[in-house]
């Protein structure tokens, strides 16, 4: 009997209850799990597990201090759904790292499944950085890997782990559902709602991960907080700031595809940085949050998030509370097409039809 084996078993069993309940200590057993299997992935000539477990240590720790920070809060990162604009370059990622990987167990390896072995490490790399960014469908590529996993390792005598990895792809299935269940959203309850006056076209609905508009605008008041908003913005795929909002939003680390405003208040760093992506507008007469809704409907956009539009001054908060209500009473520059703006603040959740 393989007590090393067993002992990575029961310790993957640990893991895998820590990740069905999305608990942020899975990546404390992720630690002490990849160091045991390295030893007995080699001893089973399976070269490119051994080097996924080093993989897995190192990405332990990231997932620790991703989950900690959360979206710069103190709460934990929230479960979201993988946003549509990663799904290229990871999938170009991951043709080219199985490439890499199978040429090189083919060419400097005594391996005799290279291709399996390549497939699932591969498919690994690209299922831990989704479980690290707390991304649903992570489950999805797990199910996967796991089912091919359970295959390879009977190959290979490794029974327990074989075991493990088959108990894997059935929890996986109910992984998958626990976390959608779990993601943020906002409960739908008649207490919640309000009646749509008909003359102004206004309603309330549930907002929730399962929208994806087609434009999430930024603007410069109090970046958000609450998990919906920040999940919302993250998984967009397409992402206007208004001027400073963008000085914020790219400290964070992400990029928008455009900036509206005046430009006053921009870094210097970013107007030199983003030069390409800033639409200037000096007229000021018509707020940031005016021209940033005006821009996105030139570009098409009929369906806009607005986030981050309270907070700090309070003749701004109102302001940009009062412009959806003033564009679909007198419409806007572009006339009045039909438009569709949800308002997403951390006081109320409304939404606007532009008429």
């Amino acid at each position: 009997m393989n007590y090393l084996e067993l002992t990575g078993t029961l310790i993957g069993l640990l893991y895998l209850w820590l990740e069905y309940k999305a608990s942020i200590y899975l990546w404390a057993v992720g630690i002490i799990m990849p160091a045991i299997y390295i030893f007995v992935y080699y001893e089973a000539g399976l070269y490119a597990d051994t080097g996924i477990n080093v993989y897995y240590l190192l990405a332990a720790l990231y997932g620790w201090a991703l989950w900690k920070r959360g979206s710069g809060t103190a709460e934990e990162l929230p479960i979201t759904h993988t946003p549509a604009r990663t799904l290229l370059p990871l999938s170009l990622v991951l043709i080219a790292t199985f490439s890499l990987i199978a040429w090189l167990l083919i060419n400097y390896t005594d391996s005799n499944v290279p291709w399996a072995d390549s497939f699932i490490t591969a498919l690994s790399i690209a299922g831990m950085w989704m479980l690290a960014k707390k991304y649903v469908e992570q489950w999805l590529v797990w199910m996967v890997v796991d089912a091919v996993s359970c295959g390879l390792y009977v190959y290979k005598d490794l029974y327990f782990t074989s075991g493990l990895y088959g108990f894997y792809a059935v929890i996986a299935v109910f992984g998958y559902f626990k976390w959608k269940r779990m993601m943020p959203h906002i409960a739908d309850s008649p207490s919640s709602r309000k009646e749509e006056p008909e003359e102004i076209g206004i309603n309330y609905p549930i907002l929730s991960l399962d929208y994806h508009p087609e434009a999430v605008i930024l603007t410069n008041g109090e970046y958000p907080a609450h998990d919906l908003p920040l999940s919302l913005l993250k998984q967009a795929g397409y992402v206007v700031c208004c001027d400073g909002a963008a000085n914020e939003y790219v400290r964070r680390g992400f990029i928008p595809d455009a900036i509206v405003g005046d430009g006053d208040s921009i870094s210097e760093e970013i107007k030199t940085r983003l030069v390409g992506i800033i639409h200037k507008d000096a007229d000021q007469e018509t707020n940031d949050q005016t021209k940033a809704i005006e821009f996105c409907i030139s570009q098409g956009k009929k369906d806009i998030l607005i986030v981050g539009a309270t907070g700090k001054r309070e003749d701004h908060t109102l302001g940009n509370i009062s412009l959806p209500m003033a564009i679909c009473t007198h419409g806007s520059a572009f006339g009045r097409s039909p438009c569709f703006t949800t308002f997403a603040s951390c006081f109320f959740t409304c939404s606007f039809n532009f008429l």
